[in-house]
């Protein structure tokens, strides 16, 4: 069974009456079960009439609506690329894309990450972490950096007075 409601955007007057009131131009969501699986989505109308009518197919027909395509992380990566190139991205910008969905592959495949729905926080947590170049930034400071500002001043060497003193 199916409970269909009007989710109240932050501008609609209504929304203190929360999913009591169904007589705004709010979206229509459902919420229920169906086979034991609940349902909480949108159902992409803001008619009331065509709301009822799809809960209604989705209880006669007794199927649930269609699940997302499981996108695998090469997939994602392929089309990014593809994408990027049509946009006619620079030479150097499109590298540092491939370099960073190379390293992307392999630390999922490391971990046993195949699709992008499993990429949760703490997975991108620990991809970030597993790069091999912390703070390049810092690192090309140094190497431009003369030996001579790195090292400290030379010391004076003591006087026989604070010699005897130490």
């Amino acid at each position: 069974m199916f409970i269909t409601y009007r989710r109240h955007e932050k501008r609609c007057v209504h929304r203190p009456k929360r999913r009591k009131h169904r007589h705004c131009h709010c979206p229509v969501w459902v919420d229920g079960y169906l086979e034991g699986v609940r349902i909480h989505k949108s159902l992409d109308t803001r008619d009331w009439t065509k709301a009822q009518r799809i809960v209604q197919e989705w209880e006669a027909k007794r199927e649930r609506p269609a699940e997302p395509e499981t996108v695998t992380i090469l997939r994602a990566c392929d089309v990014f690329l593809e994408d990027a190139a049509a946009r006619n991205l620079r030479e150097p910008t499109l590298y540092k894309y491939r370099l960073l969905f190379r390293r992307l592959q392999e630390f999922s495949k490391c971990k046993g990450i195949q699709f992008v729905r499993q990429l949760d926080l703490s997975a991108m947590r620990d991809f970030r972490a597993s790069w091999p170049n912390r703070n390049i930034a810092a690192r090309k400071k140094l190497e431009v950096a003369p030996k001579q500002q790195l090292l400290p001043p030379p010391r004076k060497p003591c006087t026989p007075k604070v010699f005897a003193i130490i």
